[in-house]
């Protein structure tokens, strides 16, 4: 560091830039090595991108970040955040930072992930174990089950309102969405919602509360689940779990689909699906003899994670398979967090200096977090002392599927199952890769991203098209491929259906040949899944080139004999990919145990058949059925098939009317034959759903033109869009939009959006003097004289309308040394009052801003004495952004600028 890089001037005005880039430097420690290759002059450090697999974790007494690509730590906090053997729980907040809970001192600190810089941390010492930070998709929540209160998490570190009183007790909470899920101690689920109760459900004593699926379930005192964000609590089926500290709950630090809990004494993992009421049951295989002290569990996928501290073990069980296996977590015995961030498991022992990481397929490793003395290394602790790896029996009424399978074995079928599906989103031009990812990571969709060379008008990483294209329905947790400006790189296409990613690669540039395999699979989700690419994925290729896929496409066929007609061409069609037709008959053998009951298949179960391109024919019992109104139960349009076919009938969704009127999309509201007709066992029902309601695509207003222009722009995009104005405090110059609220994107007919612009314009103010026997200015000029330092942008003093304004006055004396401080006339400049000697000049000087809303730039009056060989020590009277450096002896805070 140069010498000048910490000097301040004669004013104690230390230069914007070097101050800051010196408190950077002091706050943010990069790991010797990572960055030693890019890292230099003007290099700034961006905020770690957890969707490329990266996660905040507690190691000895502070945090780092560690990439589990490389399986190293790249950024620390360089404070202690706890000493001795206390424990630190990390939790990602909406707004990027990270807010570490110390659970002994009951501090919470809050970490820039910019910097690395933590913020003085709020204190509940009282509370400790009783305090946990709670994230929703908005803002962060500090709940206090000790005090019984609720406070929601300001920009600055700091409670942004008085906290919200629970006198009834907290005995839990669960984020979901936007809002926060209290159970109190009279048996009482309250929502949150910033500071406000929005409602509260009586459901007696002894309930216990988790999410799943993105709703809050409650599960009462015998075990029955009940999600509780509807009209009412509405019962989704029983956990067999037992009351007390015995049975633990799915914990929202990885929820999923499923509502699942362990059953401690029982070593079991148990579940049921929101979606159709389906339980499962997978026991954990310990050795006799050992007691596990299992905790809270998480959720990816079909799998659960269930952490035993007296391992320290993770276990895995998967709910369709009942398969189950070990991992030794990295640490001496004790407890260690469990997380889930972008479909992987996090397993972390604080005071060890490896975590275990699973990924979304499975795939378990460990990640070094870096050398700390607080944090050693004990990777060969578990070399003798792992449970052992079983598998075990599922008790679910799900039939289990194989793992392997001879190929011409007819594989073990499961039930259909309803997959909710969202619209994929519009991206306004100027949308970044990284805004892209997070806007499908918020809709429950996979973002790849997919670099796709140059585009005529967009700079580099922003994003020009989507597979599937906006507007499109996509299955939630399915992936989306964006097109953005970037060197051209195949992609990875791996498990990709083979036509979604010829077409991925079609709209990129490339061309596609798809190549079938003759390698028999033993499950049909393999089925047209691409195994293998070349080149491979990250391989720079010029546009127009070819890209080869390979993928399997023959399979075993099933055993259909005995099951309705109506359920095996469902599934023939939706998972095998096969075309599928009834004949209404009478069986040879007379059997027939209900109308569409299936006597005969061709192909024979068994036989090897090419997806695609073969028909199956089934035979079925003939008769006559009453058509059921399916309709009244509701739901989506394959809930009602789910219905249908369950009665051994065929049925097809079919797309309706858009829901412009409020209607839910996707939900079945008619369906032929009406109820009460008679129908044949042949007969395909027709259900017909609410598509996606019309929607409009509002462009980016913010930056250009004046607010009426930008409301006239949003009208244009039609939809009788309602658009307001209004004034904001902003440093742009006046009239400039600054803000539009919703942000650009697709939105329905009469979408109510407000339209921020700039009120007043800041101007850039400045100090200077001409020599040092003279007082400072301060004042607004484009070519201060002398010497001279930049104070910031603030408005023109007399600017009485501003909101919230802080008039900054000249207070100034003309009497010479004896009263003027050793000056023959001196002045300050202060919020205050004049002080002996020294009176009000003029209005105000300048109008400042509270330091809020991302205002950070605090500025002060400062003075110190100075004797520089004269009779009387002059009192010297400056403005700084730094009062504790330059020697200054008292300071008053003045406002912010920009």
């Amino acid at each position: 560091m140069r010498a000048e890089d910490d000097t301040t001037g004669p004013a104690g005005k230390r230069l914007w830039p070097r101050g800051r880039t010196g408190h950077l430097a002091m706050a943010l420690v990069l790991v010797a090595g990572v960055l030693a290759a890019t890292v230099g002059v003007g290099y700034s450090v961006s905020r770690p991108d957890l969707s490329d697999g990266a996660a905040y974790l507690a190691r000895g007494h502070t945090v780092s970040h560690v990439n589990s690509q490389t399986g190293r730590t790249d950024a620390e906090v360089a404070r202690s955040l706890a000493s001795g053997a206390q424990r630190l729980e990390t939790v990602d907040m909406p707004d990027g930072r990270v807010a570490v809970v110390n659970h002994d001192t009951g501090e919470v600190s809050f970490i820039d992930t910019t910097t690395m810089g933590a913020s003085t941390p709020v204190k509940h010492p009282e509370s400790g174990n009783d305090l946990d930070a709670v994230p929703t998709t908005t803002v962060t929540y500090l709940v206090d089950r000790k005090r019984g209160t609720v406070e929601v998490i300001g920009p600055d570190g700091k409670p942004a309102e008085s906290p919200m009183a629970v006198p009834e007790q907290i005995v839990d909470s669960v984020p979901v969405g936007d809002s926060l899920w209290l159970v109190t101690g009279k048996g009482e689920v309250v929502q949150v919602l910033g500071k406000e109760r929005v409602r509260t459900i009586p459901m007696g004593k002894g309930i216990r509360i988790t999410s799943a699926d993105n709703h809050p379930v409650v599960v009462d005192d015998d075990g029955t689940a009940y999600t509780v964000d509807g009209a009412g609590p509405t019962a989704i089926g029983r956990l067999d779990l037992p009351r007390g500290a015995d049975g633990l709950l799915g914990s929202w630090r990885g929820p999923g689909r499923y509502v699942v809990g362990v059953d401690g004494p029982q070593h079991k993992v148990v579940a049921v699906d929101p979606r159709t009421h389906r339980g499962f049951a997978v026991t954990i295989p310990v050795e006799a003899g050992y007691q596990p002290k299992f905790e809270a569990p998480v959720v990816v996928g079909d799998r659960v994670y269930v952490p035993d501290i007296t391992g320290p073990t993770l276990w895995e069980a998967d709910l369709v398979t009942g398969k189950t296996r070990s991992m030794a977590v990295p640490g001496n015995k004790g407890g260690f967090t469990l997380t889930v961030h972008d479909g992987m498991v996090w397993a972390n022992n604080q005071y060890d200096q490896r975590a275990l990481v699973v990924d979304a397929q499975g795939g378990d490793r460990p990640v070094d977090k870096g050398v700390d003395a607080d944090a050693p290394d004990s990777s060969d602790r578990h070399k003798d002392q792992d449970p052992p790896t079983a598998t075990a029996t599922p008790t679910s009424s799900v039939p289990a599927r194989p793992s392997s399978a001879p190929a011409t074995t007819a594989p073990t079928r499961t039930p259909t199952q309803d997959i909710k599906k969202v619209t994929v989103p519009s991206f306004p031009h100027g949308t970044t890769r990284d805004q892209a990812c997070a806007e499908l990571e918020r809709l429950n969709l996979i973002c790849n991203p997919v670099s796709s060379g140059d585009k005529p008008g967009y700079g580099a990483d922003e994003v020009f098209g989507s597979t599937p294209k906006p507007g499109a329905q996509a299955p939630e947790h399915s992936q989306v491929s964006i097109q953005y400006v970037g060197p051209v790189k195949v992609p990875n296409l791996v498990g990709l259906n083979k036509d979604s990613a010829c077409l991925q690669l079609s709209e990129a540039g490339w061309q596609c040949q798809a190549v079938a395999d003759p390698d028999v699979v033993d499950a049909p989700a393999k089925l047209l899944a691409v195994t293998t690419q070349a080149p491979a994925a990250g391989t720079e290729v010029t546009k127009g080139s070819e890209i080869t896929l390979h993928y399997p496409d023959t399979i075993a066929m099933p055993n259909y004999l005995g099951s309705g007609g109506g359920e095996a061409c469902q599934e023939l069609q939706n998972s095998y990919h096969l075309g599928c037709t009834t004949t209404a008959g009478t069986s040879s053998a007379g059997k027939c145990d209900f109308v569409g009951q299936t006597f005969d298949q061709k192909p024979a179960a068994g036989t090897v058949v090419k997806v695609d391109s073969t028909a199956v024919a089934l035979s079925i019992c003939d008769g006559t059925v009453t058509a059921q109104n399916w309709l009244a139960a509701g739901g989506t349009a394959q809930q009602v098939c789910d219905r249908v076919t369950a009665a051994h009938l065929q049925c097809t969704p079919q797309p309706g009317n858009p829901a412009n009127n409020g209607e839910t999309p996707g939900a079945a509201y008619a369906q032929t034959p009406a109820p009460g007709t008679a129908m044949q066992a042949t007969t395909v029902v027709v259900i017909t759903y609410w598509t996606a309601q019309t929607m409009f695509s509002v462009p980016n207003v913010v930056g250009g033109g004046s607010a009426g222009q930008a409301c006239n722009t949003i009208a244009a995009a039609g939809g009788n869009m309602l658009c307001d104005t209004t004034k904001v405090v902003s440093a742009e110059d006046e009239n400039k939009v600054v803000s539009q609220s919703p942000g650009p994107g697709s939105y329905p007919a009469g979408t109510h959006f407000t339209v921020g612009y700039s009120g007043w314009t800041p101007f850039m103010f400045w100090i200077w003097r001409s020599d040092s026997a003279t007082p400072w200015t301060l004042g607004q000029t484009n070519n201060p004289p002398g010497e001279h330092f930049p104070v910031g942008k603030a408005y023109i003093g007399g600017t009485w309308d501003i909101p919230g304004h802080l008039p900054i006055y000249k207070f100034a004396c003309h009497s010479g040394p004896g009263d003027c401080d050793g000056y023959q006339e001196n002045w300050y400049y202060s919020r205050g009052t004049g002080k002996a000697h020294y009176a009000q000049e003029g209005s105000s000087v300048m109008e400042l801003l509270p330091c809020t809303d991302g205002r950070s730039h605090e500025i002060h009056r400062v003075w110190k004495d100075e004797n520089d060989n004269t009779p009387k020590a002059r009192r010297v009277y400056g403005i700084s952004d730094s009062p504790g450096t330059g020697g200054w002896q008292g300071s008053e805070p003045l406002g912010c600028t920009w």
